[in-house]
Order: C-alpha cells, then sequence, then structure tokens
C-alpha cells in the first residue's frame, strides 16, 4: 500500500433539487462552500436529511443540482465518463447505505471482484482482515444468506482493498454492535493513515467515539 496526495472534493453551494429549502437553510454543508479531503470529517443529520443524497453528490453519482462540484480544482461535469470511472478505481471509494453487495456471490467473491481491478492488497492480507472484521467464517457463505452486520463489515472491507484517496461511508456501522464498530472503525483509520487518505462519515448523531482532535464534524 503507497502513500498518494490527497484528492480534494469541493462543492461550490450545492443545494440538490430533492433537498427541501428549510433543510438547506440550516445545512453547514448544503448551500455552503465546502471542501473534502483534507480532513477527516464527520457529517450528523437526522434521517430523511439527505445524508445518501449527500454521498452520492460526493461520489459523482447525483448530479440533480445547480451550482458546481470541483475535483481537485476541476469541474466534475468536464470529465468524461472514463475519467470518472478512473477516478472511482484510483481515487475514491465507497460505501452506500444499502451496501450494494452480490447477494448471489459469496463474501470472497465480493471482495474478488474488486481486488482484480487493482490488486493492492494480497490474498493473505484480505483473509487476515476478514478474521479481524469476525467475518473469516462467512467467507464461502452466500452475501444474501449473511445477517446484515456481517454483510456491513463486508462492504467496508472490499471498499478499503482498492486504492483511494477519499473514502466516503454512509452510516457504515448502523447494523454493527459497539464490539464490532470499534473494530471496524479503527481498520477505516488504520487504512486511510498508510494510504495518505482522509474518510466523510455520516451519521444519524451517533459520534462513534471520534473526538475533535480526530475528525471535523459537521451538521448535513
Amino acid at each position: 500500500m503507497t502513500c498518494q496526495n490527497t484528492m480534494q472534493i469541493q462543492l461550490n453551494r450545492i443545494i440538490p433539487k430533492q433537498i427541501p429549502a428549510q433543510l438547506a437553510a440550516d445545512s453547514q454543508i448544503w448551500g455552503e462552500e465546502v471542501t473534502f479531503g483534507h480532513e477527516n470529517m464527520l457529517v450528523l443529520a437526522p434521517s430523511g436529511s439527505g445524508k445518501s443524497t449527500f454521498c452520492k453528490v460526493l461520489y459523482g453519482l447525483n448530479s440533480s443540482h445547480r451550482s458546481e462540484i470541483l475535483f481537485d480544482g476541476q469541474r466534475f461535469s468536464d470529465f468524461s465518463d472514463s475519467e470518472i470511472a478512473d477516478l472511482r478505481v484510483a481515487k475514491m471509494s465507497y460505501v452506500p447505505q444499502n451496501m450494494l453487495l452480490f447477494e448471489r456471490l459469496t463474501a470472497w467473491e465480493n471482495l474478488m471482484v474488486k481486488h482484480q481491478l487493482r490488486q493492492v492488497w494480497s490474498e493473505s492480507e484480505i483473509r487476515q482482515v476478514l478474521e479481524k472484521l469476525n467475518i473469516a467464517a462467512q467467507s464461502e457463505q452466500i452475501v444474501g444468506t449473511m445477517s446484515l452486520g456481517q454483510q456491513q463489515r463486508l462492504a467496508i472491507l472490499r471498499a478499503l482493498i482498492q486504492p483511494f484517496e477519499l473514502l466516503v461511508l454512509d452510516e457504515p456501522f448502523s447494523h454493527l454492535d459497539e464490539e464490532n464498530e470499534r473494530i471496524a472503525l479503527e481498520l477505516i483509520m488504520e487504512i486511510c493513515k498508510k494510504q495518505n487518505a482522509k474518510f466523510v462519515i455520516t451519521s444519524l448523531g451517533n459520534k462513534h467515539g471520534l473526538s475533535n482532535e480526530k475528525v471535523v464534524v459537521r451538521q448535513l
């Protein structure tokens, strides 16, 4: 795993069309000039306030808004489809709230789909982290038969085994107990530090034990 320069994403007064005006008016992000990537950030917001929309905006999956998003100073609207694909392979990784795992494949097969794109981890390293996350016993299990907590840990690991400079996680601990949440968060912070990467985590309000020394907290 090699160090990289951290990419930055700047939202220039973005307000997605599906965000109610009152929510945008009270937000520290919507309608503001905010840059992501230079520090770890925890974004807090109640249910239904647009956390998933926010993550999709950062990852370039939601363009239903006015104003501009800049990726390393370049307007996102100027990127070609192939350039966007390259960004997602080399510079950004994402854990969506619904995880988007291949439910008919095994846990290991899900990881190998990502691993084959850019083999930055060895298979031995991946198996070691499966052990750390307490899901090694499920490696040959069909994902659709795993618990939501097991699936969530698998989705986190899948996001970590590619190169990235910015990791976006949408409520990544919602199905985890306190101990597994601690283990998963420590892993995220360890890998981000090794890769000189930053993370953005959304949460309903739980700070997950993160202090202001480790992360900047914003309200969505």
